[in-house]
């Protein structure tokens, strides 16, 4: 609707903001029957204000990819994929496309539209599902989850599979795995918790579990590799996760709900999470938030979430249906699907979130986070990247270590000096390139007069040829140019190169040399040769390159041959 509004705006000749007014107009009238219009009036403003910048920066260019499809129209109907195309890479909704179609004396293809849409939706949800096991539902044996309390279980192996998804009775070591367990204490990968990684072992062999996801709504799969022995289908087997692995990891989605309750309140109740990634000791965090925050907000955040840790609260689990949980104000996730009865896990007075992962019982158990960095990950999101526990503990000692050898490299008595004598070092450091290049320039200039001077007279046309080392391409193309404008006024040809590494030359024409037929390209040609490359450019300016390093001052002396050759119309 946004989009839409800023669309017909500019069709009609305005290109100044409108949504900020119209916005204000909405919120004046509705505040009173909606107060959280009025609350939230400031965050709104930024939100639209922000959209229209963005789409508006995108609308030129696609309004040209919409003349070009009125253009392409058959019998009076724009094509579903142009209108497909409009609404997927530049975000027009397809209603805006059906209005501008419109207004031209025509239709839209829609059924084809809906049909590229349905295309991508299924492609996402197929690019999305974690796992594929190859049988029906009713084949999969169920699973019941008791990681929460038990860190072990038994459970005989229900199903057995080759990587492939084959049905296997039997797995050698050394073979990939699937197996499914009646009851498991391995944590599926949910919620943007990784899955656990443990052991099974039977009386014939063990598996090394590498990862565990959900096989369709009740089942658990656990992929691995036999690590000794064999396994049987049907054999009794106990699991056990790796507790080191599960500790890192509920330390760290602890940590997520923590950081979230900071944002909401440092940010506003808007910034909600919007997808994450929890492994042993770090997370990844994404939020709704219309635009960057600032160095100190994040650093506010991550000493609130810090104190939150001190307090060592506990974290309560308990079940209710989904109206208790809205009623006790419990946050959900607004991708994730729940059930009648919903987990909620509870921080202190802060935090309450329905939630199905693994948590330390107390905040105190995280000890520290450590936020490193945020950024954008598209229009209206934002990520926090952090560690937490001991990893964020190492990254403190690294920081702490890369801060010391600075205090160090810069002979300083202690970090707040290192800063001062820094910028000092930077400041000389700066005066001393801008002396260095004054320098530099006069040297310039005076290699530029003596070159000039040195020209020598082909036939009537001025020749400069010289070994210039130590500049690179640019500086010789630079040299070249400044040496043939001062010449510019006769035919002139200016070669300038080094064999530093490998071979380089650049030519300069003046006109009157080009009049003549001595074009920089065709000045360089059999240089270029001799040195193992060719000549490439236009007729006042060219270069060549090639490895024969060792063949660059019989290169060179082929120019004076050259030119005369040219001016005799060779």
């Amino acid at each position: 609707m946004l989009r839409r509004a800023v669309a017909h705006a500019r069709r009609l000749g305005i290109e100044h903001e409108v949504l900020p007014a119209v916005v204000a107009s909405v919120i004046e009238g509705f505040g009173d029957a909606y107060p959280e219009l009025r609350e939230n009036a400031a965050f709104i403003q930024e939100v639209v204000a922000s959209e229209e910048e963005r789409f508006a920066a995108t609308l030129r260019q696609g309004m040209v990819l919409f003349d070009d499809a009125r253009t392409h129209a058959v019998d009076g109907v724009v094509r579903g994929e142009d209108a497909f195309k409009l609404s997927d890479t530049f975000g027009f909704p397809v209603e805006l496309t059906i209005e501008l179609a419109a207004d031209a004396g025509l239709s839209v293809d829609e059924d084809r539209f809906r049909e590229l849409l349905q295309e991508q939706r299924d492609r996402a949800r197929a690019a999305a599902k974690k796992v594929e096991v190859g049988l029906d539902t009713g084949a999969v044996p169920p699973t019941e989850f008791v990681g929460y309390e038990e860190p072990e279980a038994e459970s005989p192996i229900g199903l057995l599979l080759a990587d492939d998804n084959a049905q296997l009775d039997v797995a050698e070591e050394g073979q990939p795995v699937r197996l499914f367990l009646a009851r498991t204490p391995f944590y599926a990968e949910g919620g943007g918790q990784v899955g656990d990684r443990g052991l099974i072992r039977t009386a014939t062999g063990t598996v090394r579990v590498t990862d565990t996801q959900k096989a369709g709504d009740l089942s658990i799969v656990h992929d691995g590799v036999v690590e000794s022995g064999e396994v049987r289908a049907g054999q009794d087997a106990i699991a056990e996760i790796d507790r080191v692995f599960r500790e890192g990891t509920a330390r760290a989605h602890t940590s997520t709900h923590v950081i979230h309750a900071a944002l909401r309140r440092i940010l506003g109740e808007h910034a909600r999470q919007a997808g994450s990634l929890i492994e042993p000791g770090r997370l990844r965090f994404d939020f709704t938030h219309p635009s960057a925050v600032p160095i100190e907000v994040l650093e506010e955040a991550e000493l609130e979430s810090n104190r939150h840790l001190a307090a060592d609260d506990a974290i309560m689990v308990s079940h209710m249906s989904m109206d208790e949980a809205q009623a006790l104000g419990a946050t959900a996730l607004f991708d994730e699907k729940y059930g009648d009865v919903v987990r909620v896990v509870e921080i202190g007075e802060y935090s309450r979130e329905l939630c199905g992962g693994t948590h330390v019982d107390r905040t105190g158990r995280v000890a520290v986070i450590r936020l490193l960095r945020e950024g954008s990950i598209g229009a209206g999101l934002r990520r926090i990247e952090a560690l937490v526990g001991p990893d964020a503990l190492r990254e403190i000692n690294v920081e702490r270590a890369l801060l010391r050898d600075l205090v160090g490299a810069l002979d300083a008595k202690d970090p707040r000096a290192a800063i001062e004598r820094a910028r000092r070092v930077v400041e000389e450091n700066k005066r001393l390139r801008n002396e260095l290049g004054n320098l530099r320039a006069a040297d310039r200039a005076a290699m530029i007069d003596d070159l000039v001077m040195q020209a020598s007279d082909v036939d009537g046309l001025a020749l400069v040829v010289q070994d210039v080392p130590s500049l690179d391409a640019g500086e010789l193309r630079e040299l070249a140019i400044k040496v043939r404008d001062r010449l510019q006024e006769r035919p002139a040809a200016v070669v300038v190169g080094n064999a530093d590494g490998k071979a380089i030359l650049v030519a300069a024409a003046t006109p009157a040399a080009i009049g003549r037929g001595v074009t920089a390209p065709a000045v360089l040609a059999d240089a270029a040769s001799a040195i193992g490359g060719g000549a490439g450019g236009k007729d006042d300016l060219a270069n060549a390159g090639g490895p024969r390093a060792a063949e660059f001052s019989a290169a060179l002396a082929t120019i004076g041959d050259r030119v005369r050759t040219l001016l005799a119309g060779g």
